[in-house]
């Protein structure tokens, strides 16, 4: 038995797994794998002091210290390391219980940024049986803003996010291919004099990378809208340019001859 916890009787069991959340949880695993609080607390969407304040609650319910401060980043002591293995098996079960009763009782919730192809997700997950031996149900949750996205998953509101990987994401996602992205224009109306290039919240950086490399005689001007399906129907009206999904391309909104290369954008889970 820890010396930390000799003498507890069941009654002090019971009050120090009641007095322990599984966000606290969450967050010592997060300072183990990141090796620092400040990196940890960008995994998990919280600010630096918010997490040192949970992390140094934990240890005073344990009555050990589960992490050496340095300059250098932080470790887990022997006492964290100990506790931290029974941390990640604690998780790993609340995870499989969660996704057991997920498979039952409610649809897969499905984030997707707006530069993805759903029909091709949907596809994928078509392939994953449910509770039944039949398909899983899929609720689609379109997110036109990247960061909102990211905050969704962060606070459980959808299951699993699909769309661009971030440098700043809590780690690194799983891979599903690529989006191609062009420069598309009118095919009927021509832009107005001087024109302008029309992005989303998901696309404004990879519109302004365009900008900056575009040749002579296209736009520089850049309005945002709120959505592609919005910034197509303008492009098909002739009233800009546009840097648009392959799946956008149709008899009326075409790409830009010789204006951009093609963009090929990494989407992972």
């Amino acid at each position: 038995m820890d010396a930390s916890l000799r003498g507890r009787g069941a009654r002090g069991y019971g009050a120090l797994v009641e007095s322990i959340s599984v966000r606290q949880l969450e967050f010592a695993v997060a300072v183990e794998e990141a090796g620092a609080m400040c990196a940890a607390a960008k995994r998990v969407h919280v600010s630096q002091p918010s997490l040192s304040q949970q992390i140094r609650l934990l240890e005073t319910t344990l009555g050990v210290q589960l992490f050496e401060r340095t300059p250098a980043g932080t470790t887990a002591t022997a006492a964290g390391t100990a506790f931290l293995a029974h941390a990640h098996v604690v998780l790993d079960e609340l995870r499989r219980a969660r996704a057991s009763v997920l498979l039952q009782a409610e649809p897969l919730r499905l984030g997707v940024e707006d530069v993805v192809d759903v029909r091709r997700v949907l596809s994928a997950c078509g392939d994953a049986p449910g509770a039944d031996g039949g398909p899983e149900q899929v609720q689609v949750l379109r997110f036109r803003d990247p960061a909102r996205l990211r905050a969704a998953l962060s606070a459980r509101e959808v299951d699993v996010a699909v769309g661009r990987p971030r440098p700043e994401g809590p780690a690194a996602p799983t891979p599903l291919g690529s989006v191609r992205l062009l420069v598309m224009t009118s095919a009927t109306a021509l832009p107005p004099t001087g024109g302008r290039w029309i992005c989303t919240p998901g696309t404004a950086d990879l519109t302004a990378a365009a900008v900056a490399a575009a040749g002579p005689g296209l736009p520089r001007a850049v309005t945002e809208v709120e959505d592609l399906e919005f910034a197509s129907a303008m492009v098909e009206q002739g009233r800009g340019i546009a840097l648009l999904p392959e799946r956008l391309q149709s008899a009326t909104v075409v790409p830009l001859a010789g204006a951009h290369p093609a963009v090929d954008v990494p989407v992972g889970a």
